[in-house]
């Protein structure tokens, strides 16, 4: 994955955020994603549920596990924690997001949270694998910014998913699109700090269906 120079003389700080997978039958696996609400820096966006760690989350796979379930819904014990991702450093902020690969059990209804998100986005993995949705270049018009963008992307009807949740993304679609995945092939090394070891079952786990 390739990483993004944050500005000059910009502070990198730490932020988390959940990639949650689960298995939806026909669809296959499934990535959920949130549509930020209308304020804010990010407004409007699709992106990965996450924020930045607070004093009460032990290690920053916490903080993306308790901000998934502030914005989506989802339990914490419906989570389980697969591997890290590749950090990938935003290109504005000065964050470094550290993303974390997760199995999650779907609650019977999304739960937002209103101040911060607009919607719950699930997205089948193998509908990202079109070439009419994934474009490497395309001139699209970007949520909270004042001009169209050259940027790759992937857009799905009226949402277009860009930037470090693009980043983050793409490199995973190919892998998910199929019926069953050993996350060992993962890049990253499986998570480490007190939320990991109560959610891991062991570095070598696979996904099965369903």
């Amino acid at each position: 994955m390739r990483e993004a120079r944050t500005r000059p003389g910009a502070a990198s700080r730490p932020a988390a955020v959940l990639v949650p997978i689960y298995w939806s039958g026909s669809e296959g696996w499934r990535f959920v994603l949130v549509r930020r609400g209308p304020r804010g820096a990010h407004a409007g966006e699709i992106a990965f549920p996450g924020g930045k760690p607070e004093r009460s989350d032990p290690d920053l796979a916490a903080t993306a596990v308790r901000e998934a379930a502030e914005e989506t819904g989802v339990r914490p014990s419906g989570v389980e924690l697969l591997t890290s991702l590749p950090i990938v450093q935003t290109r504005q902020s000065g964050f470094s997001i550290h993303p974390y690969l997760a199995r999650i059990t779907p609650p019977t209804r999304w739960a937002p949270d209103a101040r911060e998100i607009d919607a719950v986005v699930p997205v089948a993995a193998s509908a990202l694998t079109d070439c009419a949705v994934r474009l490497p270049h395309h001139r699209a018009p970007i949520p909270a910014k004042p001009a169209e963008a050259d940027v790759p992307c992937f857009q799905l009807d009226d949402s277009i998913i860009w930037g470090a949740t693009y980043r983050i993304l793409a490199p995973l679609v190919s892998l998910l699109a199929t019926p069953t995945l050993r996350w060992t092939v993962l890049a990253g090394p499986p998570p480490h700090g007190p939320m990991a070891r109560r959610n891991r079952r062991g570095h070598a786990a696979s996904l099965p269906n369903g």
